[in-house]
């Protein structure tokens, strides 16, 4: 402790610091936040809570504590803004003759109607299923590439009609798919 006069004032000074905050004047407490995030909000979006920040002698003055939104990745589902991307699977039968495919969503499942004749990398889409709405942006939708796959386990009947339906394809004159592609 160290004494001064000033005059007919007498100061004294205490030169201990503070052994919780070691005289910085601050505490470090955590403590956990229940947080509603609301829906709709899309990666990256920031939230304020109010007065949750740094505090301050009265707790009118708090600070903000703002928070990042991250989303966790999906393995289904690929974001593009609001908009949900998919690749969706069929075998090559449901592409060519069509078929009603059960598909995913964020709410759940839905049956997708795939039109015949639909090829690889056709898009199809449902409005509204994707990111929910959020201010003044619309739900995103949510589109499904197809990618269709070829069968790599045939039994011997079906190599056998694969293989007439490509002899009567030809002898139909069915267009080689490849020949604008070997014009020069």
């Amino acid at each position: 402790m160290e004494e001064e006069k000033q005059g007919k004032t007498r100061v004294i000074r205490a030169a201990r610091q503070c052994p919780t905050c070691g005289g910085t004047g601050v505490l470090r407490n955590r403590h956990t936040l229940e947080v509603t995030i609301p829906p709709g909000v899309s990666d990256g979006t920031r939230l304020r809570l109010k007065g949750q920040g740094g505090r301050a002698p009265r707790p009118e003055h708090n600070g903000d504590l703002y928070i990042t939104v991250r989303l966790n990745p999906d393995h289904r589902f690929n974001v593009e803004g609001r908009d949900l991307r998919c690749i969706l699977p069929v075998w090559d039968y449901e592409a060519a003759l069509g078929a009603e495919v059960t598909v995913p969503t964020i709410n759940g499942r839905l049956s997708l109607k795939i039109p015949a004749g639909s090829q690889a990398g056709r898009v199809m889409r449902l409005r509204g299923k994707g990111l929910p709405a959020r201010g003044k942006d619309a739900a995103g939708d949510l589109l499904f590439e197809l990618r269709v796959l070829a069968p790599t386990d045939m039994t011997s009947e079906e190599r056998r009609l694969m293989e007439q339906m490509a002899e009567r394809r030809k002898s139909r004159g069915v267009a080689d798919p490849r020949a604008e592609l070997l014009r020069g």
